[in-house]
């Protein structure tokens, strides 16, 4: 039995599996997909931050972080939700601002700021001291490395906030973990304080927080239990590890395609050597080995390649992504994941891996045994295709249905699973015609030379060798393309939906004080040309009451609106509404293309001309009247609503039009109706995105108007970046594409070594046997990329569809993405070509 059972596993890995290139080419096939799963996985872990590291990056080392919610809580409120728990338990406040207002060189700048107890409190554990000490005192500051460099700062210099006189003198250079790009300033309790200016108080954005240090559970629950009865919005360490995202908890899922990988090469592999290995199987049968014990071999054979390609294929891919991390800092510059080897998931792998290895060597393995021993020998290669195309149609009809109902449904997890079945179908279509196309392109090459048409002719006479290898291209292909389109689909309904505060390219420069109108706007001009359009934004308020220091802000005047009729309306795509919207006023065609970035009709215009109100939505307008709220200037004074009947309504409007104004009408007819016409900001309309050093010039043109450039919006849209997980991700499956091709055609030319034997013999040249290669090659190839294109097209729409986002394929980029490793593909074929003596040897 031992000797039976050690002539199986001879048998499975000199014979099945084979020898020399052969084994090369069939356990790189199950051993590559599985090295660039654990490789990308690997790195995914590393760049991806641990819950601690995120924990730590927010709170430190504190146990909860109390943040500001609808109310913002007092010290005495903080001190009193602590007090239940008992002693042990401190809360230090922590002063923060993402946009903080501080001058470099006559420059406002904008910077990440954090005040807070850096000696003894928590947060000491949230930055990386570089040089010098963290700040102890007001007057001391510490900031990043980065912030250092672009502003050319070091240890012992000064620096101020944009509103105040008083200097801070940096004591150190930090890093942030999570960001080495960051531009922070971290200071000692006070020093906000100190810099603050009443005028300008809303302008520096802090809010305080307060970092919870305890280490007892018990205390943390009773303060949790105590923040809900006040209402106040606390935050622990185990809430930050819950709101990670699928692929952040578990990076290992980014393996799941390259154990499909494995399923399909291995199909493919076997489906290959089974179909050279018929007269070894029926020699095996002649010698009186039982048809069964030669298939539960050729099975053996399956899962000993499997276990063999995933274990290699896996300690492989961690060891690089282990030997990477260096470089993967310099890409993502923050601190990586600690190093840890997934070994669970190894195991896991292993297992899928072997399941899926023998599930689909199952069908080709059984041809082992399919034919009685004489017919074996005798009977020459064919390949039925009738009952194969009977079922590519049942399946590519079932496919379409699948599709096309994934589709049409509204619910969306049913669409994903009609998605799912829809798209294995449509795989199976694609390989079953691929036999026909085979001997459609044989037919077509009669004319052609004699290397061509013995190449496509042995492919048409054996398809089953390039059906194995097209499977292969098609689902590296396919995943490809699919990921790019879903990436480019969702960059484009991002912008397409995008709803902001400007039309797209506006510049807008916001008043927040008495700036002079006439001068910024002079100025403006000039720096940017008559080609360009600078005007000012008028608002219909009530006049503010002079009861506090920032009265005299326009910003600060309650607005006049326009009452909706009915319930909140929404435009477009973005998933807004909108109810009771300001009054805007317009004196130009310039000012109205200003604000609705389009120029007015001139039904529109002579409606405002005439004293008359534009109405921007039907809902805004009843039976030719519209209803106006006039706010009192005074809070306490009660709102009053007047019926407007000069009314027109306007001939279309968008999106970022309504979420500024409602309705439109000219200055002098605000001030008729006793309201009061403010400017807030000056907008400048150029010609199309502002270039990047956009920022620049308008920072010489505004900060000696007395104008921060921080007060400067400039509207480029949604930025549209893809997160370097997702282009780790690409570049990946471009490797994987070319890899998997390359190796199926090197598995494909080694079972072609019997023929191409024939030729030498027949005395045909080592330039032809390459030539007859390079075309199978480009042949498999261009099958794999036309049907493989087609699948990641209908993966990715019927992915996209049910969520109301439209396909957009980006083609220069797929192109790119995709030709390169096909090339690369048949650029390397020539080399797959076997030389003389080994055929000659046999080899």
């Amino acid at each position: 039995m031992i000797q039976r059972r050690r002539l199986q596993l001879a048998l499975a890995w000199r014979v099945i599996i084979g020898r020399g290139r052969r084994r090369a080419m069939l356990l790189s096939l199950f051993a590559v997909p599985v090295l660039l799963a654990a490789f990308a996985a690997g790195s995914l872990q590393w760049i991806t931050a641990t819950a601690d590291q995120r924990a730590t990056n927010q709170m430190g080392s504190a146990a909860a972080l109390i943040m500001p919610g609808e109310t913002r809580p007092t010290a005495d409120q903080i001190a009193g939700i602590i007090r239940p728990a008992g002693p042990g338990l401190t809360a230090t406040e922590m002063i923060d601002s993402l946009e903080y207002p501080m001058v470099f060189d006559g420059i406002t700048t904008l910077v990440s700021f954090k005040e807070t107890d850096w000696s003894h409190g928590p947060a000491r554990s949230a930055v990386r001291i570089l040089s010098g000490t963290l700040p102890t005192a007001v007057g001391e500051v510490a900031i990043t490395e980065n912030l250092a460099a672009r502003q050319k700062l070091a240890l012992g210099d000064v620096m101020a906030s944009r509103w105040s006189p008083a200097t801070a003198r940096i004591t150190g250079i930090i890093q942030n973990p999570q960001g080495y790009l960051g531009q922070m300033i971290v200071a000692a309790p006070g020093q906000s304080a100190l810099w603050k200016d009443a005028q300008h108080a809303d302008e520096y954005g802090t809010q305080a927080s307060w970092l919870l240090a305890t280490s007892d559970p018990g205390q943390l629950s009773t303060v949790l239990g105590a923040a809900g009865d006040a209402g106040v919005l606390i935050r622990t360490r185990a809430d930050i590890q819950a709101s990670r995202s699928m692929l952040e908890r578990e990076p290992g899922i980014i393996m799941i395609p390259g154990v499909l990988l494995v399923s399909v090469g291995a199909a493919a592999a076997f489906s290959i050597r089974m179909r050279r290995l018929q007269q070894e199987f029926a020699l095996l049968s002649a010698v009186g080995l039982d048809s069964r014990w030669v298939l539960a071999t050729c099975r053996i054979a399956g899962l000993t390649a499997a276990v063999w390609g995933a274990t290699v294929g896996y300690l492989t891919g961690t060891t690089l992504s282990i030997l990477v991390r260096p470089l993967l800092v310099s890409v993502v510059d923050k601190d990586l994941a600690p190093l840890t080897v997934p070994w669970q998931r190894g195991l896991a792998l292993l297992v899928v891996s072997a399941v899926c290895a023998v599930v689909a060597v199952w069908w080709p393995t059984r041809l082992s045994q399919r034919k009685p021993v004489k017919r074996q020998i005798e009977a020459p290669t064919r390949y039925s295709l009738s009952w194969r195309l009977a079922v590519g149609s049942v399946f590519g009809g079932l496919a379409a249905a699948a599709l096309a109902t994934s589709v049409l449904l509204t619910s969306r997890s049913t669409s994903s699973l009609l998605a799912t079945a829809g798209t294995a179908g449509l795989f199976l279509i694609l390989l079953s015609s691929v036999p026909a196309s085979l001997r459609l392109l044989a037919h077509l090459a009669t004319p052609a030379t004699a290397t061509l048409r013995i190449a496509l002719r042995n492919l048409a006479r054996e398809p089953r060798r390039p059906v194995a290898a097209v499977a292969i291209g098609i689902f590296a292909v396919a995943s490809t393309t699919a990921t790019m389109v879903i990436l480019a689909s969702g960059a484009q309904d991002e912008k397409t939906s995008y709803v902001g505060p400007r039309h797209l390219g506006q510049i807008e420069v916001i008043l927040r004080h008495t700036e002079a109108v006439t001068p910024i706007s002079q100025a403006l001009a000039a720096e940017f040309g008559p080609s360009t359009t600078v005007v000012p934004v008028k608002d219909v308020t009530a006049a503010p009451a002079q009861t506090t220091p920032t009265a005299a802000s326009p910003l600060s005047a309650p607005p006049w609106q326009i009452k909706v009729n009915g319930p909140r309306i929404s435009i477009g795509s973005s998933g807004m509404e909108y109810g009771d919207r300001p009054l805007g006023a317009v004196d130009t065609p310039e000012e109205f293309r200003a604000v609705t970035g389009r120029a007015p009709t001139d039904t529109e215009w002579r409606v405002i001309d005439k004293d008359g109100l534009l109405v921007l939505h039907p809902a805004y307008q009843q039976d030719g009247l519209a209803t106006v709220a006039i706010p009192g200037a005074d809070p306490a004074q009660p709102e009053q609503q007047v019926r407007v009947n000069r009314i027109a309504l306007a001939a279309e409007t968008d999106a970022t039009t309504l979420g500024r104004v409602g309705a439109l009408m000219a200055s002098r007819t605000a001030q008729k109706l006793g309201a009061t016409v403010t400017t807030n900001s000056i907008m400048v309309t150029p010609g199309g995105i502002p270039p990047a050093e956009t920022t620049a010039r308008l920072a010489r043109v505004l900060e000696p108007l007395g104008v921060p450039i921080t007060d400067v919006r400039i509207e480029r849209g949604p930025s549209g970046m893809v997160p370097t997980k997702w282009y780790l991700v690409l570049s990946l499956g471009s490797v994987a594409a070319a890899i998997s091709i390359i190796l199926a055609l090197s598995a494909s030319a080694q079972e072609l070594r019997p023929d191409l034997r024939r030729l030498f013999e027949m005395g045909f040249p080592p330039t032809a046997r390459r030539r007859i290669i390079a075309w199978q090659s480009i042949t498999i190839a261009l099958l794999s990329t036309i049907c493989g294109v087609i699948a990641g097209l209908a993966i990715s729409t019927s992915r996209l569809v049910p969520y109301d986002i439209e396909v957009a394929v980006p083609w220069t980029q797929l192109t790119a993405w995709i030709l390169a490793p096909i090339l690369l593909s048949i650029a390397l074929s020539p080399l797959l070509a076997p030389n003389g003596r080994q055929l000659r040897t046999g080899q």
